[in-house]
């Protein structure tokens, strides 16, 4: 059977706005919490088995390539589901490793844009997430 992938990106967009609790705003979206619900996006469709072409197939078909007030242009959002979808493929990796060397596993940080997760892209980066208080 065959998954609409692009229809499931924009539910798990919409999911990680709730995870990472965006309030709604009379203004709008956003552009960061868009760019984290994006991250959100490509990280859970890697976990479905999504390629990553096919996480970011909504992405391809419904966005433009310029800034609105309520969202970033496509480019910014392609490397937002990338950087999210690189880092769950690099920590599932790294379990993998760890796993067959029967080593203990302790969570890291997450990938930034200096880890190069994306630089095979070269995408220009994207304003990083707040601190939360």
């Amino acid at each position: 059977t065959q998954k609409d992938w692009a229809a499931i990106s924009i539910l798990a967009h919409e999911v990680g706005h709730l995870v990472y609790y965006h309030p709604t705003s009379q203004k709008g979206s956003q552009h960061q919490k868009e760019l984290e619900a994006d991250e959100f996006s490509g990280a859970t469709l890697y976990k479905m088995g999504a390629t990553l072409e096919e996480a970011q197939l909504a992405m391809q078909y419904f966005q433009e390539e310029v800034w609105t007030t309520t969202h970033p242009p496509r480019s910014q959002r392609m490397k937002a589901i990338a950087k999210g979808w690189l880092e769950e493929k690099r920590k599932e990796e790294k379990n993998v490793v760890a796993y067959q060397n029967n080593e203990v596993i302790i969570p890291d940080k997450t990938a930034s844009d200096d880890d190069n997760i994306v630089s095979s892209e070269n995408l220009n980066t994207y304003p990083q997430p707040e601190a939360k208080k």
